[in-house]
């Protein structure tokens, strides 16, 4: 069986991975802070962020939230791919200092890709709603089976606020049912 060589992308990153390594006891004594305050800095032009943002395949508010939110993170994954489009060195860069990694060369692709958002059919979530009142289904199951989340549901406030009260009221009837049946047969 023969190699693959590795294509020039891919040494970039091991290249990259072994700085970092040897810079980890640099990082580690380092503050996090500054790392996401140049990244800030060097976003300062109008449009930049969003540019950022497309080129390196990050949502415009995961990035932001990382640059104003002292508690938030960035993936690994995230700063290499940010790093390769910008041609920036990410050991540098997580000891808060923007330096070009390989300046005459093209820009490192991205291996990450945006993540999909699937359109809700409001059609078919007001047809399950619908369809509830008369089965019983709960919002919980018919947000499960429709793959959306119970704040979908709740956005047609009518028919949810009517099938959660014909949940509540079927519930309550059968632990009224059961309190009967033992009552009884006592």
């Amino acid at each position: 069986m023969q190699a693959e060589l590795a294509s020039e992308d891919e040494v970039w990153r091991v290249e990259q991975s072994r700085q970092l390594i040897a810079a980890l006891p640099a990082i580690a004594a380092s503050e996090l802070r500054p790392v996401p305050q140049s990244m800030k800095s060097y976003c300062d032009e109008p449009g930049s962020l969003t540019s950022l943002a497309l080129r390196s395949g990050a949502a415009i508010s995961v990035l932001s939230r990382w640059m104003n939110e002292p508690t938030a993170r960035l993936s690994f994954d995230q700063l290499l791919d940010i790093c390769g489009v910008e041609r920036l060195d990410l050991a540098a860069l997580l000891l808060g200092r923007l330096e070009k990694s390989h300046p005459g060369k093209a820009a490192v692709e991205r291996v990450r890709t945006k993540r999909r958002l699937v359109r809700v059919d409001h059609d078919r979530v007001r047809a399950a709603l619908t369809e509830a009142i008369q089965s019983g289904e709960s919002v919980t199951r018919i947000a499960e089976r429709l793959r959306v989340d119970v704040a979908t549901l709740a956005q047609l406030k009518e028919l949810y606020d009517k099938v959660r009260r014909e949940t509540r009221e079927r519930r309550a009837a059968a632990i009224s049912a059961r309190q009967d049946a033992v009552i009884a047969s006592a």
